[in-house]
């Protein structure tokens, strides 16, 4: 009964109940005398309300330093499809809090709130600096935030859903699909750039899991599994989690302390096959929630692949592992668009249709070009092979791009370096759709 009585006070369906009401509308003065009164009254029993229903609430660690004299803050922290933060001094965001948006901002509050489409936990950050929470020129670096609980799990989500900034102040909202459910407490850690000295600093906050709990369910064993993927065989070997210390050299600029292991073999009639790689991966939690890790990367020793991703998992849980497979030879003719002998730097855009795609390619230098794909082509891979236009000898294979997925489409660029001895060059671009298989098996610890 503790928690319910403040919000029969609240003030938010009593001043509705006022708002909907119907006056005459030749009001006498003592009237209108009666009826602000009335409205200071409500307006009172709000934020008395309020005020008593945030002293029962639990409060989340207040702030941090950061060494460039950043102050970071850790706003709300909920889960649902709601999510609302406010912003202001002590008394704004008090009474913000319990006030309807409109009101809230009349008072000076900052209202900060969008929905999910799905029930998720999202965390607002507040950071505050004079000058220094925005690039010179007004541009920003995505911020990554890393979360993990006391039953053995890490993620790392890269880059906000929600920003408001200003030249002193920055306030961010993080949509979590992944986090742990089956912990009372999670930590929360983020990495502010620092624009001034290029480099990312840590604020790390410990709070309780707004996640709700889940019963832990029986695990899957991790041991050998087999699927089939047309003509050939995906063997999983296992899934390890490893320290950061231990994995590949390719993990500069990623920010879980673990990461996680997968060995596998691709098998064509029992011999290993040089036509298929494994492109990425996801993962899926027994309630349905999917990670898709920040940073993944591929290595080959003695015929397995040990595909490497960002994060780790309990292995007091099963997961499903969703590996993409994309083929490496034996393309057909409408996965591969040829030009012969095109030129190296400041060369008109080119264009063409793959499988019902539209495919651009502009802003040629001896470092990159830029592509943009339309629509946005979910499930598909594509890489380049670039050769000396003049067969001197020089060439570069299965270079990929980077970018993003919009609504309607995909925006990036490949990144190379042609020698200037080469003028032309004959550029291959594969454009082939992926090929999905799923395992469920639990971790275990190297």
């Amino acid at each position: 009964m503790r928690a319910a009585w403040p919000a029969f006070c609240f003030g938010p369906v009593l001043i509705v109940s006022m708002e909907n009401a119907r006056f005459p509308v030749a009001a006498s003065n003592t009237d209108s005398v009666r009826r602000r009164h009335i409205l200071t009254i409500a307006v009172f029993a709000a934020v008395v309300g309020g005020a008593i229903w945030l002293v029962h609430q639990p409060q989340n660690p207040s702030a941090a330093r950061l060494p460039d004299g950043t102050i970071v803050k850790l706003g709300t922290v909920s889960y649902g499809r709601k999510h609302r933060f406010v912003t202001g001094n002590t008394w704004q965001r008090m009474v913000g809090r319990v006030l309807p948006d409109k009101l809230a901002e009349k008072i000076g509050a900052g209202v900060h709130a969008f929905s999910t489409s799905a029930d998720e936990m999202v965390a607002f950050v507040e950071l505050n600096h004079q000058g220094r929470t925005r690039a010179p020129r007004g541009g920003y670096s995505a911020m990554p935030l890393t979360v993990s609980d006391d039953s053995g799990n890490e993620f790392e989500h890269n880059g906000e859903s929600y920003r408001s900034q200003s030249a002193s102040n920055l306030v961010c909202g993080f949509e979590i699909p992944m986090g742990g459910h089956l912990s009372a407490n999670i930590r929360l850690r983020v990495f502010p750039f620092d624009y001034a000295r290029q480099t990312n600093y840590s604020a790390e906050f410990r709070l309780e899991n707004p996640r709700p709990r889940l019963a832990s369910r029986p695990t899957a064993p991790g041991v050998r599994e087999t699927n089939k993927l047309g003509d050939v065989s995906v063997v999983l070997l296992g899934v390890e989690r490893i320290q950061a210390s231990a994995a590949t050299k390719l993990w500069q600029g990623v920010h879980t302390e673990f990461f996680t292991r997968a060995g596998l073999q691709l098998l064509q009639n029992e011999i290993p096959s040089r036509r298929w790689k494994v492109a990425g991966v996801s993962v899926q939690d027994d309630a349905g929630n999917v990670y898709n890790p920040p940073a993944f990367a591929t290595s080959e020793t003695n015929s397995v692949i040990y595909a490497e991703f960002s994060g780790c998992l309990s292995p007091a849980e099963s997961w499903k592992y969703r590996f993409e497979l994309t083929r490496q030879a034996d393309f057909n003719s409408n996965e591969i668009w040829k030009v012969n002998r095109f030129p190296v730097a400041n060369a008109s855009p080119i264009s063409t249709e793959l499988q019902g795609f539209a495919i651009q390619m502009y802003h040629f230098t001896r470092e990159g070009a830029r592509v943009i794909i339309s629509p946005a082509p979910a499930g598909f891979e594509w890489f380049l092979n670039l050769e000396d236009g003049d067969q001197a000898g020089w060439q570069v294979k299965n270079v990929v791009s980077g970018g993003g997925l919009y609504p309607s489409n995909y925006r990036g660029g490949f990144g190379y370096s042609i020698p200037e001895s080469v003028k032309s060059v004959d550029m291959e671009f594969f454009f082939t759709k992926s090929q999905f298989t799923e395992f469920l098996a639990r971790p275990g610890i190297e």
